[in-house]
This record gives C-alpha cells, sequence and structure tokens, in this order.
C-alpha cells in the first residue's frame, strides 16, 4: 500500500513539473509576442519619424518659395511705383528707346513666375502623395495588429484547451482504480473548469468516505491498522486539494498575465490609431491653408504683373498713332 502511494505521489510530482514547464513555455511565447509587437510598433514610430521629417523639409522648401513670391512682388510694387512717378515725356522715352529691353525684362519675370507655379504645384502633388503614403502605412500597421491580436487569442485558447486536457490525464493517472472521475466537458471558461474541478473533488471525497466507512465495518483487530489508513488517505487527499490549488493558482496567474497583455495591446492600438489619426487631421488641414494661401499669393502675383504690362500698352497706343498720324 506504500508502495502504492509513493508511486501516486511521484506521479503527481511529474504532472506537476510537466505542468510547470508547459507554463513557461507559454509564457515564453507570450515574451516573444510580446517582443514582435514592440518591435513593429517602433517600425511604426520609424516610419511616423522619417515621414515627419520629411514633411519638415517639405514645410521649408515652401518657405523658400514664400520668399520668392514676397521678392517678387516687391519688385513689381516698385516697378509700379517708378512708372507712376514718371512724367510723359520721360515715359515715352523709355518706351521708344527701351522697349526691347522691357520685353525682354517681362518675358523673363512671366518665365519665373510660371516656373515658381509650377514649383508650388510639383510641391503640392509631393505632399498629397505623403499624405496618401502615411494613411496606407496607417492601414498597413491596424491589418497587423489585428491579425497579430487574434494569433494571441487563438493560441491562448489552444493553450488553455491543451491544458484542460493535461490536468484531467494527471488526475486520471493519480486518483485510485475503483474511482471514475467525471468526463471532461467542452469548457469555455474557467468557471466551468473550476466547477468541474468541484465535481472531481466531490466524487474524491465520497469515495474516501465510502472507503472509510467500509474500514470502519471491520473487526476491532484492524482498528489500528485501519485508522492510519485513513490518517494516510486523508494525507494523500490533502496533497491531491493542495496540488488542485496549486494548478488553479497557475491557471489563475497564466489567464491574468493573458488579460493585462492584451489590456497593453488594446491601448497600444488606440493610442497609436489615435496619434496617427490627429496628426493626419493637422496635416490635410496645414496643407488645406497652406494651398490656399499658395493660391491667393500665386493670384495676386499674376495681377501685379499683369498691372505694369495693360499700362504700357495704354500709353503705347497715343504715341504709335502720333507718329503715323
Amino acid at each position: 500500500l506504500f508502495s502504492y502511494f509513493f508511486q501516486d505521489t511521484a506521479k503527481l510530482r511529474n504532472e506537476l513539473e510537466y505542468i510547470q514547464a508547459e507554463k513557461e513555455k507559454y509564457v515564453k511565447q507570450i515574451s516573444v509576442d510580446i517582443s514582435r509587437e514592440a518591435a513593429e510598433v517602433a517600425q511604426c514610430r520609424k516610419e511616423l519619424n522619417e515621414f515627419k521629417n520629411e514633411y519638415n523639409k517639405k514645410l521649408n522648401r515652401i518657405a523658400s518659395l514664400e520668399e520668392e513670391v514676397a521678392k517678387y512682388k516687391k519688385i513689381g510694387m516698385e516697378s509700379e511705383t517708378i512708372v507712376s512717378s514718371c512724367d510723359m515725356d520721360m515715359h515715352e522715352k523709355i518706351i521708344n528707346h527701351k522697349v526691347l529691353s522691357a520685353s525682354k525684362g517681362d518675358a523673363v519675370v512671366c518665365n519665373d513666375n510660371d516656373k515658381l507655379v509650377n514649383e508650388l504645384k510639383k510641391q503640392n502633388q509631393e505632399i498629397r502623395e505623403a499624405n496618401y503614403k502615411v494613411v496606407e502605412i496607417s492601414q498597413q500597421q491596424e491589418v497587423i495588429f489585428k491579425k497579430h491580436l487574434e494569433e494571441v487569442k487563438e493560441n491562448h485558447e489552444k493553450a488553455l484547451q491543451q491544458h484542460y486536457f493535461d490536468v484531467f490525464k494527471t488526475l486520471c493517472a493519480i486518483a485510485p482504480s475503483n474511482i471514475k472521475l467525471p468526463n471532461l466537458p467542452g469548457i469555455s471558461d474557467m468557471d466551468q473548469f473550476y466547477k468541474w474541478l468541484k465535481d472531481v473533488e466531490n466524487v474524491v471525497q465520497e469515495s474516501e468516505n465510502v472507503k472509510q466507512f467500509n474500514e470502519n465495518e471491520n473487526d476491532d483487530n484492524k482498528d489500528k491498522m485501519n485508522l492510519a489508513k485513513v490518517a494516510e488517505l486523508e494525507a494523500n487527499n490533502r496533497r491531491y486539494r493542495a496540488a488542485l490549488v496549486n494548478l488553479a493558482s497557475h491557471i489563475d496567474a497564466i489567464e491574468q498575465e493573458t488579460i493585462s497583455k492584451e489590456k497593453v495591446y488594446f491601448s497600444e492600438i488606440s493610442r497609436l490609431r489615435q496619434e496617427i489619426n490627429e496628426q493626419l487631421k493637422k496635416q490635410l488641414e496645414n496643407e488645406r491653408k497652406r494651398k490656399l494661401e499658395l493660391i491667393s499669393q500665386a493670384s495676386k502675383l499674376c495681377e501685379v504683373i499683369n498691372r505694369p504690362q495693360k499700362r504700357g500698352n495704354e500709353v503705347a497706343d497715343p504715341c504709335v498713332r502720333a507718329n503715323y498720324g
């Protein structure tokens, strides 16, 4: 009898060591998944920083173009002031002697303005393409996060089901041959598993009570042996209960750890999604404002450039009529 219980104790110890090893393996896998998730988040941050740097370069380029626009605007205003301050004779001389040079200068200014407008359109297109790229990166990261979360949930469910089955095998191996344990049902949560463990405990306790009652019916010569056997059985029962409590605590710890990790994942995904959305909103708003400002400045610049040409044509008509009159 002692040999039988020692064997049961050894089996229980081996099964507990196996369960502990499986737990460590599962925790290690969770750590690997967390590291991989952290690497993906770091990659997303890196791409976002690269886009910020590129966007700052675009803003600096736009600022330099705005300075060029201001310079051309200033030149146009100075040209308009000079023309308005000159008298009619001087204006005629300028028209008669410098028509060719003025035409060339106007052509150069118009050509520069066309280049400036084309450059602004090109910069606007580049910013739009960069915005599309950010949206695409955000969508890709969201798909990756959803896929990884589904994998974590699926692996967690498989690990729990395997753990339930391992516990069932362990209890069947260590239970006495005359005790039939309840079958393991389809368990979907920890409450059902604890209920099944409670049923197992009740079956074992009932069997022990029946066994003790039958042993107490023996003759007086076996009372001492029976008492020793009962004490030993109670000790084994306490060990079984302690083992079950230990298993339950391990399962609870694994579940709590998994829940905390899932909360971290959800929090990080929500924060990144909110951060990207806010940056996209700000960026699109800044782009829209910048585009309106550039269009307004280009329109004003065209008006300033076309104004001296129109005025010069109006002044040149009387002179031509006087020469051919």
